[in-house]
């Protein structure tokens, strides 16, 4: 089932009584008989809700009535591919399924199992061996409604998508080339996909373009207004992203993605207020995800809502399980700083110890200790740690770049800016794209603290340019709520008679 009619299904009768009779049942603790599709359909419902905790309690009970399921068995690999980036435990499940011959669904978690080891090649021959063993080079469905349900017809499209979702663009297009001629007179499909490539080689402008062509044939393509949102957003559009995340909200009221796309353009234009209602809503919604923890925690913070802000991010490592690998890092490095804030020492080493068994590059943890030694007022041993930190990194410049940005926000600005100057300095101004995205924001927040009002514009402008979105993350706070970067310039111009 495509994942259109999947989402028109779950507003259905059918539904609804399903989900109702299983609830009850999990609920009052009572035996009761479910078909296994019934039960991954559950558990897909949950899974698009970011309800995982419920999500892999359906798909073990429906594995503790069927063990070997093939479809669940595949459902929980993904789970543990997306959810947990556990590519091992995803290998089993795998290795598990007795009726790999000709199950198409095999045929793509395999793939994604070699896509998530960097083995793209293997991936595409694997994929390419599949479509010519079984004659899937067919014609298309007559129809829409035979297309979104008919897997084998679909195969090249949704193999192109596929690719398009790991950012393989190489791959996905020789795989669109390949579904176009099958799809004559039934593009939209075709053309959602190609405007999915755009924005996976972050071609964001003429992706706008692409997913509004898309919204005239489908004007009700939830999707469709969710990935206008996207590449909206990451043209810094704030405003256009929060309007297109409404219209996916009227569509449909639960999608969560919606929200969440809202929430973080609210926080780009500073609107914070905003920001931490649409989080707040979320979490409601998603039942405590700890991702949506992490970013509420987060809002928080930068509204100096401190003591509220530990609360939600001791939540969200109380889940840390369900965290992409860099989130869960994320969630304890920020679990640190505001223990540091807070006077928690202990618990800031709580979760430092916790980064460690969790195998951290010795940069990071290097970054913590220096942020704890600064929490207790020792600039000369934080610096010693920000030190062996960069020279554990080979003196890369994303580690200086994060070092700076420790000691900016300790208010240690002169230190910061000095480090910054020193960083540029070895490159040529053409170059300046290459450094880290946030290398020029920093350097002008630096600069406005200072006092450096020449200097503070000349770096806001390259922020402005090469990267609005840091701009708006470091800067927002020194504009009205709802600026958009592009504004930015004028403005400081304005209020330092410039």
């Amino acid at each position: 089932m495509s994942h259109k009619n999947f989402l028109k299904y779950t507003k259905s009768p059918e539904f609804q009584a399903l989900l109702e009779r299983y609830e009850f049942y999990r609920n009052s603790g009572e035996a009761a008989y479910f078909d296994s599709d019934d039960l991954i359909d559950i558990a897909e419902y949950y899974h698009m809700l970011y309800k995982l905790e419920d999500t892999t309690e359906v798909i073990d009970y429906c594995l503790e009535l069927y063990p070997n399921d093939s479809a669940a068995l595949l459902f929980k690999a993904r789970m543990y591919l997306f959810d947990h980036g556990d590519v091992e435990q995803a290998k089993i499940l795998y290795d598990n399924i007795d009726d790999k011959d000709g199950n198409i669904e095999a045929a793509y978690v395999y793939a994604e199992i070699l896509i998530h080891e960097d083995k793209i090649e293997e991936a595409d021959a694997h994929l390419q061996n599949f479509y010519e063993e079984y004659h899937l080079d067919i014609m298309a469905p007559d129809d829409e409604d035979d297309a979104d349900d008919d897997d084998e017809l679909n195969f090249p499209l949704d193999v192109a998508m596929l690719f398009t979702d790991y950012g393989c663009c190489e791959q996905a297009l020789k795989w669109l080339d390949k579904a176009e001629p099958l799809y004559e007179g039934q593009d939209l499909d075709i053309l959602e996909t190609r405007a999915r490539l755009l924005s996976e080689q972050e071609l964001y402008e003429e992706a706008e373009v692409a997913w509004n062509k898309v919204l005239d044939i489908d004007a009700y393509n939830v999707n469709a207004w969710m990935q206008l949102c996207e590449a909206q957003f990451r043209n810094s559009k704030f405003n256009d992203a929060v309007q297109s995340a409404d219209f996916a909200i009227a569509i449909d009221p639960d999608m969560s993605d919606a929200l969440l796309a809202k929430g973080n353009s609210y926080y780009a234009m500073n609107m914070l207020t905003e920001a931490e209602e649409c989080f707040r809503e979320l979490i409601k919604i998603t039942v405590g995800h700890p991702l949506v923890e992490l970013l509420l925690s987060t809002v928080l913070m930068t509204q100096n809502k401190t003591e509220e802000a530990f609360e939600h991010i001791q939540k969200s490592i109380k889940n840390i399980v369900y965290l992409q690998a860099e989130n869960q890092t994320e969630a304890l490095k920020i679990g640190t700083a505001i223990a540091c804030k807070l006077d928690q020492t202990d618990k800031a080493k709580e979760y430092l110890s916790e980064m460690q068994k969790r195998g951290a590059p010795e940069k990071d943890i290097e970054l913590i200790n220096g942020t704890i030694a600064l929490s207790n007022n020792g600039i000369d041993e934080a610096m010693q740690h920000f030190m062996a930190a960069i020279e554990s990194d080979g003196s890369d410049i994303t580690t200086i770049t994060k070092v700076s940005l420790t000691l900016y926000e300790f208010g240690l600005f002169p230190i910061a800016h000095k480090l910054l100057k020193s960083l540029i300095s070895a490159y040529k101004e053409e170059q300046y794209p290459t450094l880290p995205h946030d290398t020029f924001a920093l350097l002008a927040a630096t600069s406005r603290h200072m006092g450096s009002n020449e200097e503070y514009i000349h770096f806001l402008e390259i922020a402005t340019t090469l990267s609005p979105l840091d701009a708006s993350c470091l800067l927002g706070e020194f504009f009205p709520p709802g600026t958009e970067p592009k504004d930015y310039v004028n403005i400081a111009k304005k209020e330092l008679n410039i």
